[in-house]
């Protein structure tokens, strides 16, 4: 493992891997959703939409025809606490990618002040796509549900704003505004270069230096604050087939060392089909099809989060059995074997996932940006062997109490009984 920083604060980190004959490589801005006001929800989306509309040399298509004529693929992400623009492409050709993703950052049209083309049409044009996929979560009550949920257990925050946005900012933003919310979060302090694969770690290091570290850098940002905890339970009425439940609890950040046996008692709740939720839920009482749980850990905040669909005249029940299965696992120690079955469970997913370059690359991206370095895959191994029974039940008692859970519902239900913790 390689890890740089430029004169200018980019960071770098490289992951060799010279038995493959690919490579991904990321440019990771610690910006998203979290970062933005009510005024700019959305922006941080919108940006990942812009940066493929053209730079001052390429077109929209030449931006992608440059990757997949050689067999790779482009694309980025927006989260909460990061926006990611990355590609995955043959060893032969990561100077190329490289080169790419410094146009795209760098001078994409849509931040320049003066274009060499009429931008304004596509940025219109994009707005409208932007608020089609606005529109068509709001029509999956699934996905809809989820931004719900965050909005409520992180009320008037950013933290619980959607990702994808408000389509009235979306609608409402400028040309001056998009290049002014570049020009503020887009500083090389911000940005970190990650790449895995097939290369030499030297001519890496000299492309990346060559692209960025020309990136102006700007004042420190202090990130998001710690938004306030709310228990509460909601019911939205709508007209469907089922009732999407969703409930959960304010827990750890990304960097507190109790995240080992926090994802591990998330992964006990829900996190497979031999879990507890799907178990009890779905194989033993048939009351639903989807069941899970997962811990999302943020740079200020994270959540235990629990999520189903049932039909309507099942849901109370579905809310009962989650509610005794929460407070089990808070009030009675783990079994040895289950345990043991869980950590395995998660230490294997985590390895088979890790055979991946595309992989590696957002797994040292997200270790640096949340905690300042890269754990070696064998110390996070580690440190999820040293998990005990006893630290699973400390963090349920902690965090499981009737002020921290928050239910949602949404479907043909108005409101629902929820059970004392």
């Amino acid at each position: 493992m390689h890890i740089h920083k430029l004169s200018n604060g980019v960071a770098v980190l490289l992951e060799e891997m010279p038995h493959l004959e690919s490579a991904s490589i990321g440019a990771w801005i610690k910006t998203g959703s979290s970062n933005e006001t009510v005024d700019t929800n959305g922006l941080s989306h919108f940006m990942e939409h812009l940066f493929f509309k053209g730079t001052r040399t390429r077109t929209a298509r030449q931006l992608m025809e440059t990757v997949e004529s050689r067999g790779g693929s482009m694309n980025a992400s927006t989260g909460r606490d990061w926006t990611s623009v990355y590609v995955r492409i043959l060893a032969d050709h990561v100077p190329l990618a490289l080169e790419l993703l410094g146009d795209v950052l760098k001078n994409s049209l849509a931040f320049q002040d003066t274009p060499v083309r009429d931008i304004d049409a596509d940025i219109e044009r994009e707005k409208s796509v932007v608020i089609e996929e606005i529109a068509e979560i709001y029509d999956s009550p699934e996905e809809y549900v989820h931004d719900l949920f965050f909005q409520q257990l992180w009320p008037d925050h950013p933290t619980g704003f959607p990702i994808t946005g408000s389509a009235d900012v979306i609608r409402g933003a400028t040309r001056d505004d998009i290049r002014g919310f570049y020009r503020q979060r887009y500083r090389s302090e911000k940005i970190v270069i990650t790449a895995a694969g097939k290369f030499s770690a030297d001519e890496v290091m000299e492309l990346v230096s060559d692209q960025f570290s020309e990136f102006p850098s700007g004042q420190a940002d202090p990130g998001p604050s710690e938004p306030a905890i709310r228990a509460e339970t909601r019911c939205h009425y709508r007209e469907i087939g089922q009732a999407q439940l969703y409930l959960g609890m304010p827990t750890l950040t990304a960097s507190d060392p109790r995240r080992f046996p926090l994802t591990v008692m998330a992964q006990m709740l829900g996190g497979t089909a031999s879990s507890r939720l799907f178990q009890k839920v779905r194989e033993e009482q048939g009351l639903a099809y989807t069941i899970g749980a997962y811990s999302m850990l943020l740079a200020n905040t994270g959540a235990l989060c629990v999520y189903a669909a049932t039909s309507p005249d099942r849901l109370n029940r579905t809310i009962d059995l989650v509610f005794d299965e929460l407070r089990d696992i808070r009030d009675n120690h783990v079994p040895d074997d289950e345990l043991r079955n869980t950590k395995e469970q998660i230490k294997g997913s985590m390895v088979l996932a890790l055979e991946t370059t595309s992989a590696r690359m957002a797994r040292i991206a997200a270790s640096y940006i949340y905690r300042g370095t890269v754990e070696p895959v064998e110390e996070v191994l580690r440190q999820f062997d040293a998990v005990t029974g006893d630290n699973v039940k400390a963090l349920a008692e902690e965090f499981i109490t009737d002020d921290k859970v928050s239910l949602t519902c949404l479907g043909p239900v108005r409101e629902v009984d929820r059970p004392a913790l």
